[in-house]
């Protein structure tokens, strides 16, 4: 398998088991390729690896193809149509398939096709550290499945930046600076005070109408009448003189 395809080729569907069984007490061998038991245990007759996996806990299909039963007791194989696994026969032991999936020497056998992530079955209980096989043949040999797992991406801590500015210096001189993100890309924070009584009895302001100026008011109406009065005054003033 090229490079290429190892890092962007077609991965296992998300639900299906990616932890590779390790050794401990029940069992001395690896589950890595070509996984063995160990300690005299059975020997599967088909090259792949060992992935954990609970006692009855739904097994989903790693790629699309046509399934079946297999000839040997809880395994079934998915004949992949295309992709890169096209032509390969993804064998999966250690699992309680559903009813509905027969052998193809069947007479009742009807090509059956599933999709990648599709349930076919439940996990039996296994001679170890309960897991389930899983084997890629393609021809008269096998294929490591590992490189088809899907991998786990690291999580980064979300960024958070606390300053913004940049100086760019040459030669011991500063010769630019500035921010980085700019005032129109920094996020606005609200830093208004909350108010913590938002209950404030309302009070009854003033009418305008009411204003001593207005001359609506009785005061109002005593100080128009006095500068009326000093008007028309000066009018007669002029008019005498």
């Amino acid at each position: 398998m090229s490079i290429i395809n190892r890092i962007f080729g077609p991965k296992v569907h998300k639900k299906f088991p990616r932890k590779i069984r390790l050794s401990n007490g029940d069992c001395s061998g690896l589950g890595t390729y070509p996984s063995e038991i160990g300690g005299g245990g059975p020997k599967y007759w088909a090259d792949g690896i060992d992935l954990e996996i609970e006692v009855g806990e739904v097994v989903v299909a790693p790629f699309p193809g046509a399934i079946m039963l297999s000839t040997r007791p809880n395994e079934i194989i998915i004949k992949a149509k295309g992709g890169s696994v096209k032509d390969m026969d993804i064998i999966i032991t250690n699992i309680e398939p559903n009813e509905d999936i027969v052998a193809e020497n069947d007479p009742s056998y009807v090509e059956k096709r599933v999709a990648a992530g599709a349930p076919i079955g439940k996990a039996t209980k296994s001679t170890c550290k309960n897991h389930i096989h899983f084997a890629l043949k393609k021809g008269k040999g096998f294929v490591d499945p590992t490189n088809f797992l899907e991998h786990k991406f690291f999580k980064y801590k979300e960024w958070k930046q606390n300053c913004d500015d940049y100086f760019l210096e040459w030669k011991f001189e500063t010769v630019g600076a500035g921010s980085i993100v700019g005032q129109t890309g920094r996020k606005k924070t609200d830093t208004s005070p909350h108010l913590q009584n938002e209950n404030i009895p309302m009070v009854d302001l003033p009418n305008d109408s009411d204003s001593p100026d207005s001359g609506k008011s009785k005061r109002g109406q005593i100080k128009f009448r006095i500068r009326t009065r000093k008007k028309c005054s000066q009018e007669v003033k002029k008019l005498t003189n």
